[in-house]
């Protein structure tokens, strides 16, 4: 090659890289750019809480849940569950759920290992399908752990979404009072699951709501399902833990629960989550 041509066809590459740079798309841009500030928001909120040490740090948990299920005309019912959960190279969780309702008791529990799950009721067992055990872990993935753990998986990706405003009640001696929190909605996608949107307190980092659309089994029009969290706590050194929680799907269903007891790294392994 001769030498004269190096210099001219270095120039013409940084012409078009250049060029390529002042015509990128202004859409392209603003994706990426709320991208970026999604994900920074969610990592905002972890260093406030404790950091990714922290979240690191806990590698098991169980809690002890009490609650109501409330469904248009029928009678309320009292739900008391257990929810076991492993971190690991698969990860395991296990719901043990009892609910009361005009003397009649259910109970079901349902053990997942990555992938797989099995559902065992009292008139018998069986293996879930991969739906199922995608619906489920989606449901874990809703909580402050789950949503928090969105940072360590390379699949997930965010997205700023908008500014918003979430109505909080604040114990007050013996009355609640309600107090208005503006906040930052960040999107999270996963695979498989609907893209969940997180209402986060810039000020403190806590998940004040999350909503997403599910679709029924029905297989009708996709809903719009919310949970608000409130009266947080410390597991450990993570900071932020919600104790309350309502579950709702405006018109049809509302589900209160309440976390009476926390354990953080009690020991679990994959033999505590049996898939019979």
């Amino acid at each position: 090659m001769n030498p004269l041509h190096v210099p001219l066809a270095a120039m013409l590459l940084v012409l078009f890289l250049s060029s390529q740079a002042r015509t990128q798309d202004p859409a392209e841009k603003k994706a990426d750019d709320k991208a970026d500030r999604g994900r920074k928001i969610l990592q905002e909120a972890l260093d406030k809480r404790g950091g990714r040490k922290a979240l690191e740090a806990i590698r098991d948990f169980v809690l002890t849940l009490e609650g109501k299920r409330e469904a248009g005309q029928n009678q309320p019912m009292a739900v008391q569950a257990v929810r076991k959960v492993l971190y690991g190279e698969t990860s395991c969780l296990l719901d043990d759920t009892t609910a009361t309702a005009g003397g009649f008791r259910m109970r079901w529990k349902i053990t997942i290992s990555g992938n797989q799950g099995y559902k065992q009721t009292r008139i018998g067992g069986g293996r879930m399908s991969p739906q199922a055990v995608a619906r489920h872990w989606a449901g874990h993935h809703r909580s402050t752990l789950g949503i928090l753990r969105a940072l360590l998986d390379q699949g997930s990706r965010f997205t700023f979404v908008s500014k918003d405003k979430v109505e909080v009640k604040i114990k007050d001696r013996d009355k609640d009072k309600v107090e208005i929190i503006e906040t930052e909605v960040v999107r999270i996608f996963r695979k498989g699951e609907p893209p969940l949107d997180v209402d986060v307190d810039p000020d403190t980092g806590y998940f004040l709501r999350v909503r997403w659309k599910e679709r029924p089994r029905s297989g009708a029009q996709p809903e719009a399902m919310e949970i608000l969290y409130g009266e947080f706590r410390s597991l450990e050194g993570l900071k932020g833990m919600p104790i309350r929680a309502v579950f709702r799907n405006p018109g049809k269903a509302k589900d209160t629960r309440k976390t009476v007891s926390m354990k953080v790294n009690t020991g679990l392994t994959m033999k505590d989550f049996p898939l019979q």
